[in-house]
């Protein structure tokens, strides 16, 4: 966590992928000047979400299940910076 312990964090629903994150990118919590929380989301690595096939309930259920913890632990708001999960956003409504 990093910025204004005060202030409400921002959560961060992590995909299992292993890439730089510098400061401006979402995952650094550089980038905010407000505190933000990382769960790191169940079975859901490259292959699962970098596919041409609808993603599976199950998976998607791993993201619920993340964002869920996220809110628990008094997370305001949910981002996550994987784009491919644009797919899936009308399943989540």
């Amino acid at each position: 966590m990093s910025g204004d312990s005060t202030r409400s964090p921002l959560g961060f629903l992590a995909i299992q992928v292993d890439i730089h994150r510098p400061p401006g990118d979402p995952f650094n919590c550089r980038t905010w000047s407000f505190p933000l929380i990382h769960e790191l989301v169940e079975d859901s690595g490259e292959a699962k979400i970098v596919t041409k096939d609808p993603y599976d309930d199950d998976l998607l259920a791993h993201f619920v299940r993340a964002g869920i913890s996220l809110a628990e632990r008094g997370a305001v708001g949910l981002i996550t910076s994987c784009g491919f999960l644009a797919l899936a956003q009308d399943r989540y409504v």
